[in-house]
């Protein structure tokens, strides 16, 4: 029996993802571990191509709200500097034998996954994770596995990770080590938390470089461009280790971009689409990331979505799928040129006119399809290394978006296309054969 790969994705965007690159590859060659459940249609679809599926229950099934919550208690008491020294040795040696057990359990589950299907291969999303990530790493220290990473996304660099770990709870460091990077305002930052450390360093774990994605505990990273290579080594990572391969992602919107007049009839009938132009809105994750309150977060999306619906756009708004849609259906609930669309954002964004975003990689897809972008940040994140040689403009509130699509024809195009266009073809090698091309790479690895 040949080896087999073992996909983990993160969640149901990268497991959709994950299935395109298993269809390609031949028959039984790959099995999915998953975190989560999934709908019957794509559990068919999995097994279809021979491949076979294998649920968790209990053993790393952890609760989001539940993390969530325990984080944030941790977090406010370790502002207390009457509780520092309890929290910093009690809770952390709590959170450290914690982390360290779960590691441990996993490590039985996966080796006896990779003993029963013969693994050698393992498919991940980072390489720079303290979740079954770090856990098929530890193993892969005992057992003989190569692990590679596919990105899925433009990864997160110094400047976005220190804006988003900006919390106590990533702490400051007194000196450099591999955990740690100097920022520009003289702090030095650690990557992980305290225990997430402790344990990494207990279980062997080798990481180079954990600010740089590609640079962790992975052998080899396949990346969506030219760009993301060259960006990647800059910050720090191997050159050796990087792979042009496109984004799974861009093969969808560069089919969608062929057939966008199809896409667009499609789209209007079904949503009643009256207006010319459409501005499509990838809603920002400000409450699910952390970085507002919920009140804060709705007042904000609320008020954007009614400055659009004023102006002569058919208003389409696109859900991250870890967005709750019941929280958002009342923005779109008396107005008639404001939608929430089911249809993924890669299939319907050829169809826009203008495409607003906050820092996301779905920029790219805009900028690959030659529409107008506006980058909207109304909590400030400002981050500076987020395709800054394409001079997008970026507004940090609504009353400037509202003047910018309202102001001077002029300043609005001329905004739109000042980068250099021939930057765009370092985006991706965007022809439809992104998959292809991985799938050709990991069966090569998997023929070996």
């Amino acid at each position: 029996m040949k080896d087999k790969l073992l996909f983990v994705p993160q969640h149901m965007a990268s497991l959709r993802e994950m299935l395109l690159i298993s269809n390609a590859l031949s028959n039984g060659c790959c099995i999915f571990y998953m975190t989560f459940t999934v709908s019957d249609n794509i559990l068919s679809e999995i097994k279809s191509n021979g491949s076979e599926v294998v649920f968790v229950d209990g053993l790393l099934l952890r609760s989001v709200e539940k993390k969530k919550k325990r984080n944030e208690i941790i977090k406010f008491l370790m502002k207390l500097p009457v509780l520092s020294f309890f929290i910093d040795f009690f809770v952390m040696r709590f959170l450290t034998r914690s982390l360290h057990s779960r590691i441990e359990k996993d490590i039985v589950f996966f080796g006896e996954l990779v003993s029963k299907y013969s693994i050698k291969k393992v498919i991940l999303t980072t390489d720079r994770s303290t979740g079954a990530e770090l856990s098929i790493a530890a193993l892969a220290t005992r057992v003989k596995l190569e692990l590679i990473v596919i990105s899925f996304a433009i990864s997160a660099g110094i400047d976005s990770s220190e804006k988003m770990r900006k919390s106590c709870f990533y702490y400051y460091e007194k000196n450099i080590s591999w955990n740690s990077t100097l920022l520009p305002n003289g702090k030095i930052i650690s990557f992980f938390k305290k225990f997430e450390k402790k344990v990494i360093e207990s279980l062997g774990v080798k990481i180079d470089n954990p600010w740089v994605l590609g640079a962790g505990f992975s052998d080899c990273m396949l990346v969506d461009s030219i760009r993301e290579k060259e960006r990647l080594v800059e910050m720090g990572g191997n050159s050796d280790k990087y792979f042009v391969v496109g984004q799974i992602s861009h093969d969808k919107v560069f089919r969608s971009n062929i057939n966008r007049m199809d896409v667009n009839k499609k789209v209007r009938k079904k949503y009643n689409l009256k207006r010319e132009s459409i501005v499509l809105v990838a809603v920002p994750q400000y409450y699910e990331h952390g970085l507002c309150d919920k009140e804060t977060h709705f007042s904000i999306i609320n008020e954007m979505i009614e400055i659009l619906s004023c102006l002569n756009y058919d208003v389409v708004l696109s859900l991250h799928p870890k967005m709750n849609r019941h929280n958002y259906e009342f923005i779109a609930f008396d107005k008639d040129n404001v939608v929430i669309v089911d249809e993924d954002l890669n299939e319907i964004l050829p169809i826009c006119d203008v495409f607003v975003s906050t820092y996301s990689s779905t920029l790219s897809w805009a900028l690959l399809c030659s529409k107008k972008v506006i980058i909207i940040d109304h909590v400030l994140l400002g981050y500076t290394d987020f395709l800054s040689e394409y001079n997008l403009p970026v507004l940090n509130n609504n009353k400037e978006l509202y003047d910018f699509l309202t102001g001077s024809p002029f300043l609005y195009d001329s905004s739109f296309y000042s980068y250099d266009k021939d930057l765009v073809n370092k985006l991706s090698p965007f022809d439809g054969e992104c998959v292809s091309r991985i799938a050709d790479i990991l069966r090569c690895k998997y023929d070996e």
